[in-house]
């Protein structure tokens, strides 16, 4: 089959940051907006030798869609603020971000057909929603000539993580044979 059937990921971003120092402290922000334009244009082709399916068959008999194009519009930013302490080279910082990261192309596309033994199939999902982290974190530094000491503490909370899975019958997955 076609691995990656003319597979195309192009994005397209815009970053803003600023900084800006009150006595000891220091506040940074920053904002990063990704246009994401993913397609696969040769999915609909079918492979020879018969009767290999084409990435569009393979993607309709998991998720029951086609790849299509599909776009994305991501949001990102971010805030944090540190600020010095008496000792030398001592700082805590907080800060708070959101990050989104979109489905590479074998994430989406792949279509790696094993018509004989389906468990060494793989199979991109075209209908992958972007991974988004929500995050939150403190911390302390404190940095001299010869060394340097660091904490963080953090939280993460992440909506549409992606990870590679066996097909064994999870949600919106419409076929069980470990592909």
């Amino acid at each position: 089959s076609y691995l990656w059937p003319d597979a195309t990921l192009r994005q397209t971003g815009v970053v803003a940051e600023a900084r800006g120092t009150f006595g000891s402290a220091r506040l940074t922000t920053g904002i990063r907006y990704d246009h994401v334009e993913a397609r696969a244009d040769k999915a609909d082709r079918d492979p020879l030798p018969a009767p290999l399916l084409s990435a569009d068959a393979l993607y309709q008999s998991y998720y029951g869609r086609r790849a299509g194009k599909d776009r994305e519009d991501n949001v990102s930013a971010l805030l944090r603020y540190d600020r010095a302490l008496r000792w030398d080279g001592a700082t805590v910082f907080t800060s708070f971000s959101r990050t989104t990261r979109t489905a590479d192309v074998t994430e989406r596309f792949i279509a790696s057909n094993q018509p004989m033994d389906p468990s060494r199939r793989w199979i991109g999902n075209p209908g992958l929603d972007p991974e988004i982290h929500r995050q939150a974190d403190v911390g302390f530094a404190w940095v001299q000539q010869a060394w340097q000491l660091t904490g963080v503490v953090y939280a993460d909370d992440v909506k549409d993580y992606i990870l590679p899975d066996r097909a064994r019958g999870q949600d919106d997955i419409l076929l069980d044979d470990g592909a």
